[in-house]
């Protein structure tokens, strides 16, 4: 036993004596207005406190976590507390790899293809669009473990979610609400493509999703292309079958970031289909401050006629 006692005192010498932590702190926030359907509008501001934690144990591997305080900017918050974000999941790097372990992984794969909408999610509270055709998988993060790392010229990304519905700081391995999924990014001289899969197990929800992404320089700017579709479990009126293809352009008019986008759904299970037309313009103003103008238009099938229109958003957002 003592002997046993003496190599574990070694090794953890070895692991933590050179340990270099690091604690960062940062902080954002911003203020805007939607509009749109209705006759008014909706005014939303707030901002967030930021913590980086991050420890270098001096053998080439480095443990990180993050966590905050939060008051969302772009939706809507009941209640006068703000929220505790974070602290619940680790990252660990070595090697030219990174591995995440906790409850906010994201399911490599579900959204790879899903492509064309550029505003910001306070457009969400214009009041159009309401109806429009979903994307792929209901959950799309949760409890688990996920890698990414590098493989030649190649990054691959793989997760697999023991609980992808609710997100506390702890999972059982009942495999009733498990989800996994890959993806990898593949440079092609000027251009990179990225194709994804993953799967849900929850009964009620989940099937399986897979996309196909193309981006490339054009113009000054960047161009990408993107397919998905998404086969359920069970399909129904309420949990459809999706397919769709999008695309975004980005770009710098001078010192203004624009975005333009496009994007089609089709809802295949019920045959609908919508599209969204968007794009996006932010102009700094110094000292990490910026303005920003969206403008979303959408068409096709929604829940009323009356859904389909253009929202409109403004603010503006600021660091600390």
């Amino acid at each position: 036993m003592k002997k046993l006692l003496v190599i574990i005192s070694a090794l953890t010498a070895g692991l933590f004596s050179v340990a270099k932590a690091d604690v960062t702190i940062s902080g954002s926030g911003g203020i805007g207005i939607a509009s749109g359907s209705g006759s008014n509008s909706k005014i939303i501001n707030g901002a967030a406190l930021s913590f980086g934690l991050s420890s270098d144990l001096g053998n080439g591997v480095v443990i990180s976590t993050s966590g905050g305080l939060s008051r969302d900017s772009d939706a809507s918050v009941s209640g006068v507390t703000p929220v505790v974000t974070g602290l619940h999941t680790f990252t660990i790097a070595t090697g030219g790899a990174s591995i995440a372990i906790g409850s906010d992984v994201d399911l490599a794969g579900d959204g790879v293809g899903e492509l064309g909408a550029v505003g910001s999610d306070l457009n969400d509270f214009g009041g159009y669009g309401t109806g429009s055709v979903g994307a792929g998988l209901v959950n799309e993060d949760g409890y688990g473990v996920g890698l990414t790392t590098a493989v030649g010229a190649a990054t691959i990304t793989a997760s697999y979610l023991l609980d992808n519905q609710a997100t506390p700081n702890n999972a059982a391995s009942d495999n009733s609400v498990t989800a996994a999924g890959f993806q990898v990014s593949i440079p092609m001289g000027g251009m990179s493509i990225t194709a994804g899969f993953a799967q849900d197990d929850v009964a009620a929800t989940g099937g399986t999703t897979s996309g196909l992404e193309l981006s490339a320089a054009m113009g000054g700017g960047t161009l990408s292309v993107g397919t998905f579709a998404t086969q359920k479990t069970t399909a129904a009126a309420a949990t459809p079958n999706t397919k769709g293809y999008g695309a975004t352009y980005a770009t710098t008019l001078g010192s203004s970031s624009v975005k333009v986008g496009y994007r089609n759904r089709e809802d295949t299970t019920n045959k609908r289909t919508s599209t969204v037309t968007s794009a996006s313009v932010s102009q700094s103003i110094g000292a990490g401050a910026s303005v920003f103008l969206d403008v979303t238009n959408y068409s096709g099938y929604t829940t009323a006629s009356s859904d389909k229109g253009t929202n409109l958003a403004i603010g503006t957002t600021f660091s600390f």
